[in-house]
């Protein structure tokens, strides 16, 4: 049966039917802003996309794995990658980034970071763990399994006493 009737999301404060007026972002004016991974609708506002599941919670903060994921695949030693959060008993989360390297290469965690502060990333963003792959697992719609690798990080993590 379809709902009829205004939507909790559509009530002004006041409890009244009607459109909120959109939450500015920034607090204070800037000349530019550069967001990875934003759509701007045809009102002229930026939705963020990237999947809610996937983003990694690490203390109070988000990190959001395609804003990584999109610098580290652009770099030569980087052939595929995918970044997860890992349980972490005090954080809630940390990252992790699993890495395909370039065939013939390889990678460091110490390299990887090197990339992402090069590229302007936050140091809470930075991956705390690298775990390098032969093959990426994907999905039966051939995507990265995501929900695969936080298993098996959470497993290896579990094994060597962390958890």
């Amino acid at each position: 049966m379809p709902a009829t009737g205004p939507q909790p999301e559509s009530l002004l404060l006041d409890g009244s039917p009607g459109r909120r007026p959109p939450t500015p972002l920034l607090t204070r004016p800037v000349d530019t802003i550069r967001v990875e991974g934003a759509v701007r609708n045809a009102e002229g506002h930026y939705m963020i996309t990237g999947r809610l599941k996937e983003w990694v919670r690490r203390g109070g903060l988000t990190i959001i794995p395609v804003e990584l994921e999109e610098i580290l695949i652009k770099h030569p030693l980087v052939e595929k990658v995918a970044i997860v959060g890992m349980p972490d008993p005090r954080l809630g989360e940390r990252t992790c980034a699993y890495v395909k390297p370039a065939q013939g290469r390889t990678i460091t965690l110490d390299e990887v970071i090197k990339i992402l502060t090069d590229a302007g990333l936050a140091t809470f963003k930075m991956p705390e763990r690298l775990e390098l792959l032969g093959e990426m697992p994907v999905t039966q719609h051939d995507k990265v399994d995501k929900k695969l690798l936080r298993e098996r990080i959470t497993d290896r993590l579990k094994a060597e006493g962390v958890l």
